[in-house]
């Protein structure tokens, strides 16, 4: 697959995820539009885990942002992701029907006892736990 600067975000990266490092994400990325993916959305403690899945009905929702700076950007997030994420590049359906190709940190670990996020959607999750 080609290079791509190209990130897609679901989790405590997007904008309305109120933190460090979303606040860090917007002023270091412009984002292009909402976008999906095929998989499903998992909660570890107070954040979430994709898993993707080109076979599931269900779908992971998150942003798809642009990197200007690709290679220091990653070097930050490959730092906060850690060793539970695999950064990983696939398609990314956007909310204008158009299919790019995405870099995106998937859980890397075993799924058992994990909570599944049924919506897909992170920041409706929270929303929606908070009240």
């Amino acid at each position: 697959m080609e290079p791509t600067n190209y990130l897609f975000i679901y989790g405590t990266l997007l904008p309305e995820i109120s933190g460090r490092m979303s606040k860090w994400m917007a002023k270091n990325s412009e984002v292009i539009c909402s976008g999906s993916i095929p998989g499903n959305l998992y909660l570890i403690s107070d954040y979430p885990a994709a898993i993707y899945d080109i076979d599931s009905s269900k779908c992971v929702h998150g942003l798809i942002v642009e990197l200007p700076n690709k290679k220091d950007c990653f070097s930050i997030l490959d730092s906060y992701e850690g060793d539970k994420y695999i950064r990983t590049v696939n398609y990314v359906t956007g909310k204008d029907s158009i299919a790019r190709m995405c870099w995106m940190y998937l859980y890397n670990r075993p799924i058992n006892n994990l909570q599944l996020i049924t919506t897909g959607n992170y920041v409706e999750f929270v929303k929606t736990t908070k009240n």
